[in-house]
C-alpha cells in the first residue's frame, strides 16, 4: 500500500538545488512528518528511520531518471512530488531505514565510517585518539556518511578498545543524524542482559540511532580472562541473540537453555527502535555467515576477502537467510581511501594497510594463505579486489563494482587503523571531508 507522506518547511521543489544540496537539506530535519492514509485519516510520525528513507526518496528522485532500466519502478515504488513547499512523498508504510524493499529497489549506495582507537606500541595519549575519533564522526556526519562504528578487543598494549558503548555515546551526544554502533562487540563474552541495557540506553541517547553489530570473538585471551569457555563461544552466541530479542520486547525474559537461564527478567527501559535494535552478524567464513543468515538482520562481511571469496560467502549468507525466512541484507566493510590519486592514496593509506594485513597473516588469517611470507604483503600487492582506493572517480566506479557484483548497498570504511595507529588525524579529517565532497554525492 502507498502512504503519502509530506515534509513541512522543506522546499526540496526548488529547481535551483541541485542532488547533493537536495540530499544535504535532508539531513537535519527533525520535524514532524505527516502520513495520509486515504479514507483513514492523517496521523504524526517522527521516527527517524522515516525520516532517513524520506532523504532517500529525495536524494534519489534526480538520480533515478540517469537510470531507464529502474526508473519506472523507482518511481512506482516511490513517487516525491516536488512542488514546493511542502514536500510531499508517496512511499510503502512501514518505511524502515535498512530492510526495506524500497531502499533495496532506490539501490542508493551509503557509506560508514569504522575507527580503530588505539595507539600502538603502548596505548599512550588515548584521551587524544578518542577526541579525535569523535570528532572524526562529527565530520562524518557532516559529509553525509551514513554511520560510525567501533570494535571490541581486550588486553591489547595499544589500549584498543575494551568499552565500545562507552565512546558511543560520547560520539552519539556530538551527532544528530548518523548511525552508532559496534562493529563488532563480542557477545560471547558479556550476559546477554547487560548488553541489552546497555545497547537500549544507547539507543535513548542517541535517539534512536544504534546498531549492534556482534561477533564470536577468537583470542583465547579474552575469553579466559572473562572466565569463560572458549567452546562455549557459538551456543552463548546464539542463546545471546534470543535473550537480546526478547528483552528489547519489554516484556519478561523467559528463557532456559545451554548457557543461561533467566526467569522473568525485565529489561527498562526499552530502546526506542520497535520491535529492537537491529543486529548485525559480523563473519567471514561458511559456517559463521549462515548463523548471520539464520540470526541476524545484517551480515557484515570482513575487509580482507576479494571480491569473489566474498561472493562465496554471499551466497551462502543469502540462502540461509531466505531459508529461515529473513530478508538477506549486506554490508562490507573495506580498507578505502580516496586523494588526488592512486601513488597519493598508496603513499598515505599504504603503509597502515600493510601493517594490518601483516598482523593478520602472522595470526593466520585464511585471507592470506596465497602469500608465502609477510614481506609479499606490499600495497601493490595486495590492493586490487581488496582495496578501494584512488581518485574520486576511481573510488565512485570501484564502489558501483562491489555492489553490482555483491549486491550490497552499505559499506563500512576501516580508515583508522589499531595495528599501525594511522594515518594521522589530519589525514583522516581530510580524506571524510573529499569523500563526503567528491563520492558520497554521486552514489
Amino acid at each position: 500500500m502507498l502512504h503519502e507522506y509530506i515534509v513541512p518547511g522543506l522546499d526540496l521543489g526548488n529547481p535551483a538545488l541541485d542532488l547533493h544540496q537536495r540530499q544535504r537539506a535532508m539531513l537535519p530535519h527533525q520535524g514532524v512528518v505527516t502520513e495520509v492514509n486515504g479514507n483513514a485519516g492523517s496521523r504524526h510520525r517522527t521516527d527517524r528511520q522515516l525520516q532517513q528513507t524520506l532523504r532517500f526518496a529525495a536524494c534519489r528522485h534526480d538520480a533515478a531518471r540517469k537510470h531507464d532500466a529502474r526508473a519506472g519502478s523507482i518511481r512506482r515504488r516511490a513517487r516525491p512530488r516536488f512542488s514546493g513547499r511542502p514536500a510531499r512523498f508517496m512511499l510503502p508504510s512501514p518505511a524502515p531505514l535498512f530492510n526495506s524493499d524500497f531502499r533495496e529497489e532506490v539501490c542508493m549506495i551509503e557509506l560508514s565510517i569504522y575507527s580503530s582507537i588505539a595507539n600502538p606500541p603502548r596505548g599512550d595519549n588515548l584521551d587524544r585518539c578518542m577526541a579525535e575519533a569523535v570528532q572524526e564522526a562529527e565530520a562524518a556526519e557532516a559529509a553525509g556518511f551514513a554511520g560510525f562504528f567501533v570494535g571490541e578487543h581486550h588486553q591489547d598494549k595499544d589500549g584498543f578498545l575494551p568499552s565500545p558503548f562507552v565512546v558511543l555515546a560520547a560520539i552519539a551526544a556530538r551527532t544528530s543524524r548518523i548511525r552508532v554502533g559496534t562493529a563488532v562487540l563480542l557477545l560471547p563474552l558479556h550476559h546477554p542482559v547487560r548488553v541489552a541495557e546497555d545497547a537500549a540506553v544507547l539507543d535513548i541517547v542517541s535517539g534512536g540511532r544504534t546498531v549492534l553489530g556482534v561477533g564470536l570473538g577468537y583470542q583465547d585471551a579474552d575469553f579466559r580472562a572473562a572466565g569463560i569457555d572458549r567452546r562455549e563461544r557459538v551456543p552463548r552466541f546464539e542463546e545471546s541473540v534470543a535473550i537480546l530479542r526478547q528483552a528489547w520486547t519489554g516484556e519478561p525474559v523467559r528463557h532456559r537453555g545451554r548457557s543461561f537461564e533467566i526467569d522473568g527478567v525485565r529489561v527498562t527501559p526499552p530502546p526506542l527502535q520497535k520491535p529492537g535494535i537491529p543486529v548485525w552478524v559480523g563473519g567471514w567464513v561458511p559456517a559463521a555467515v549462515e548463523r548471520a543468515g539464520r540470526l541476524g538482520d545484517a551480515l557484515v562481511l570482513g575487509p580482507s576477502f576479494t571480491l569473489e571469496e566474498n561472493r562465496a560467502l554471499a551466497d551462502r549468507y543469502r540462502a540461509a537467510a531466505e531459508a529461515a525466512g529473513r530478508v538477506p541484507q549486506l554490508v562490507l566493510m573495506r580498507d578505502a581511501w580516496v586523494a588526488d590519486s592512486f601513488e597519493q592514496a598508496a603513499r598515505i593509506y599504504g603503509p597502515e594497510v600493510s601493517a594490518a594485513y601483516g598482523y593478520y597473516w602472522r595470526n593466520g588469517a585464511t585471507a592470506f594463505r596465497g602469500f608465502a611470507s609477510e614481506a609479499e604483503l606490499r600495497f601493490e600487492n595486495i590492493w586490487k579486489d581488496r582495496i578501494i582506493a584512488g581518485a574520486p572517480e576511481t573510488c565512485i566506479a570501484e564502489f558501483k563494482r562491489w555492489s553490482d557484483a555483491l549486491g550490497v548497498n552499505s559499506f563500512i570504511l576501516r580508515l583508522r587503523h589499531a595495528h599501525s595507529g594511522g594515518p594521522p588525524h589530519r589525514e583522516i579529517m581530510t580524506a571524510i571531508e573529499r569523500f563526503g565532497r567528491d563520492v558520497i554525492p554521486h552514489l
